[in-house]
């Protein structure tokens, strides 16, 4: 696989790799295969609560931009948001400048997901 050549030739320095999983047919073999060397983000993925969940049980650890570019949390489609929270050893970061997420949400969330697992 390219990416673990490309790896292993950075020496150490890539520490994160952020992927849609509903973008690659091979997303979840991909994070199996790169998990113990790079923490493995979802970044601006649009996948719904299965794919996500299955992503975080193969090994993804973060959600980049939590809310941004992604499904709406809903009672019915929890979508990215309601698998970060039920994935305990998943971190997750999101932009708190009041423009891209409203405060009351940053508020909520932060009391969802516990400060600890915030970035």
């Amino acid at each position: 696989m390219a990416v673990v050549t490309f790896l292993k030739a950075s020496n150490g320095l890539v520490k994160f790799i952020g992927l849609a999983p509903e973008e690659s047919s091979n997303a979840i073999e991909f994070i199996q295969e790169v998990k113990d060397r790079v923490n493995v983000s979802l970044a601006h993925t649009n996948a719904d609560y299965e794919t996500v969940a299955t992503a975080f049980v193969a090994g993804a650890n973060h959600a980049v931009h939590l809310y941004n570019a992604m499904p709406e949390f809903t009672h019915r489609k929890p979508g990215v948001v309601g698998a970060v929270f039920d994935n305990k050893h998943v971190m997750a970061e999101i932009i708190c400048d009041g423009i891209h997420i409203h405060p009351a949400t940053i508020r909520a969330t932060f009391r969802m997901m516990g400060a600890d697992r915030m970035m």
